[in-house]
């Protein structure tokens, strides 16, 4: 969900996708069993069974979470994830290429929109992410990336069907600042078609989707410690809700040890 994989990029809003599947996000963590095999080659595995949050919702789930180690909770089950993908770091001469698709299965049961009843939840996801500017052979990491990411989940249990999503970003935009960078980012989320004839009355306003552009700049202020300005629109930013756009202003501050 993090562009380029890393948090410090991070402006607006990521795709919910996962979130609706299943996954855990802040401030609300689960447990979660990670195991990753890699090749010399850069091809890797990554496979996690994690304890899913609650399918009434993160709300809900922050009210009975505690402090993030309860393997169980009413009507959550396990939520099962699979990645495959290529990862080229960056050397001299060579640049950073990483591909990556996997799959979110959850066993927990959703309620479905339309047909009634209930159902498993799952999501088919996949990335991509190019370096294409090296100004520096020593600092190889330095330069222009451009990525791409879509996510899909059935929209007879999401609200949020389908994600697609673009992105342009710089590391090291400044040979003096070289823990600095930068993010532009746009993508557009579809609304479940269910979901709008199931939940929305005939007369009430119902958007296709939302379409976000961010930026922001993260600012390396001491070791381990970046403060993150952001700036963003969003065009039909309530589901349901004939809304208007909204500009996102924002500031975060991200620590690391």
């Amino acid at each position: 969900m993090l562009t380029g994989g890393s948090p410090l990029l991070v402006s607006g809003l990521s795709s919910v996708v996962p979130i609706q599947v299943g996954l855990s996000a802040d401030p609300v963590g689960t447990p979660t069993f990670n195991l990753t095999l890699n090749s010399k080659s850069g091809a890797y595995f990554k496979g996690a069974v994690q304890r899913s949050v609650r399918a009434d919702g993160l709300n809900i789930e922050s009210e009975t979470n505690g402090i993030g180690l309860d393997f169980g909770a009413r009507g959550a089950k396990a939520l099962y994830i699979g990645e495959v993908g290529f990862k080229q770091q960056s050397a001299a001469g060579s640049k950073q290429a990483w591909l990556r698709a996997g799959v979110l299965y959850n066993m927990t049961r959703y309620i479905r929109f339309s047909e009634g009843g209930l159902s498993k939840n799952w999501s088919l996801f996949a990335a991509v992410d190019r370096q294409v500017t090296q100004p520096n052979q020593e600092q190889t990491y330095r330069g222009m990336y451009i990525g791409a990411s879509i996510f899909y989940a059935p929209p007879n249990v999401n609200i949020y069907s389908q994600y697609y999503g673009g992105r342009l970003y710089i590391l090291a935009p400044f040979a003096s600042r070289p823990n600095d960078s930068l993010s532009l980012t746009a993508n557009y989320s579809r609304f479940s078609t269910s979901a709008r004839t199931a939940l929305l009355l005939p007369d009430v306003y119902a958007p296709r989707g939302q379409l976000q552009i961010n930026a922001s700049y993260s600012l390396g202020v001491a070791r381990g410690v970046h403060l993150s300005p952001s700036l963003g629109y969003v065009n039909n930013p309530a589901f349901g809700q004939n809304a208007k756009g909204a500009m996102l202003v924002g500031m975060s501050i991200f620590t690391q040890f």
